[in-house]
């Protein structure tokens, strides 16, 4: 079953039994066939998601659950998944997001033949979001739903890339001589899709005041929270950021 023999997942996960896109279980059966090795790396969840996904890994061989480690931010988080990497890619994906192997499309078959044609060191992805209101897409994406093209910390080849931030994490791309060239030599565009589920517009602002409380960006009140181990499920909203986005029924 596994297309892409030479690419592993690399996740970050807290507190993801449920989710606008289904949950870990579903976000694992949806993409551990179809790539060499997936690793998840649990950063403090107290709602049964470590658990879980060690059950899962009796069915799963290429599943790699490091234990969990205590989250000091998102940079350090994707730094230390990143380590237990061993493949020549390294495709970064969320939670709450999927890349479909057949509806619309196969999109794994897409990005082996893209993986083979164009050699290069970074990748940009398609990224279409949807809240609950959003309409899906059709095969040729005509849609009204929010969509954005992910820059290369999505899709690349492994140890090429390390995030850095304070608690928000950006990548880093080593340096090379002439950086004007960077587009055209290193990386390329793919035309696969990656689908993104939302919760309700009002469910992510009360994400962002009582989680994150950044309705002005304010990431000291964020490191508060991080300090006092304060765990999303432990938030006040938390069961409507993670509400189940029925949007997700129309891929697979």
């Amino acid at each position: 079953m596994v297309i892409l023999e030479n690419v592993g997942i690399s996740t970050i996960v807290r507190d993801e039994i449920m989710n606008p896109a289904g949950g870990i279980e579903k976000f694992v059966h949806a993409h551990a066939p179809f790539v060499a090795q997936i690793v998840i790396q649990d950063t403090g969840s107290i709602d049964g998601t470590y658990e879980k996904l060690k059950e899962l890994k009796k069915n799963y061989s290429n599943l790699i659950i490091p234990e969990p480690i205590e989250f000091t931010g998102y940079a350090d988080a994707r730094n230390y998944c990143l380590n237990f990497l061993t493949k020549e890619f390294t495709l970064v994906l969320d939670a709450d997001e999927l890349i479909t192997h057949k509806k619309p499309q196969n999109n794994w078959e897409e990005l082996k033949l893209a993986l083979n044609s164009v050699p290069k060191n970074f990748y940009w992805i398609d990224s279409f979001t949807f809240s609950p209101l959003h309409i899906c897409p059709d095969k040729n994406y005509n849609n009204d739903s929010h969509h954005v093209s992910y820059n290369s910390q999505r899709l690349f080849r492994s140890g090429s890339i390390k995030y850095y931030g304070d608690i928000f994490e950006d990548p880093s791309i080593p340096e090379i001589e002439d950086e004007e060239y960077i587009p055209c030599i290193q990386s390329a565009f793919l035309g696969v899709a990656l689908y993104h589920f939302l919760p309700s517009y009002e469910a992510r602002l009360k994400k962002e005041k009582e989680w994150y409380k950044r309705r002005i960006y304010s990431k000291k009140d964020f490191s508060s929270n991080i300090k006092h181990k304060i765990s999303p499920s432990q938030t006040k909203g938390f069961s409507e950021w993670k509400q189940y986005n029925s949007k997700r029924d129309n891929y697979e």
